[in-house]
């Protein structure tokens, strides 16, 4: 946060740089607080930001005790069907995430009663896309 000298009445540039934006748009304000301890807030400004690529990031894998950690990006938003498959092939878990561009991560409580091995994570897209990944589910303490 940068300070500006006691009661004087300044105009000055901020420049601020997010080195991991996240893609959509973005909302910005300046926090002032005068030596009175009065505080003031600039006008909202709206950066819209577009990433290249797009996908889905999936974490820890290992996954810890069934719980995932799912970041969309550059996603549509809309309903995206997930299915969770044992090493069988058995279907351990379906579940629908209604995707909305404000809330770009979700955490995924995958089954109650998991069992370390590998599993296969499939998500359907809106449009009908299939993104798979394989995760590794291990208990803590194991």
């Amino acid at each position: 946060m940068d300070r500006i000298g006691a009661g004087y009445s300044l105009q000055n540039a901020y420049k601020w740089v997010d080195v991991h934006p996240d893609s959509g748009t973005l909302f910005h304000r300046i926090k002032s607080i005068d030596k009175e301890g009065e505080i003031k807030y600039s006008p909202v400004v709206s950066v819209r930001i577009y990433i290249r690529g797009s996908g889905f990031n999936i974490y820890p894998n290992p996954v810890k005790n069934g719980l995932i950690n799912l970041k969309f990006v550059n996603q549509p938003e809309g309903n995206y069907k997930k299915r969770l498959f044992n090493h069988l092939d058995q279907v351990v878990l379906i579940k629908t995430i209604n995707h909305k561009e404000s809330r770009k991560s979700e955490k995924i409580n995958c089954i109650s009663k998991p069992t370390s091995g590998s599993y296969i994570l499939e998500i359907a897209s809106p449009v009908g896309i299939i993104n798979s990944v394989k995760l590794i589910f291990s208990l803590i303490g194991e």
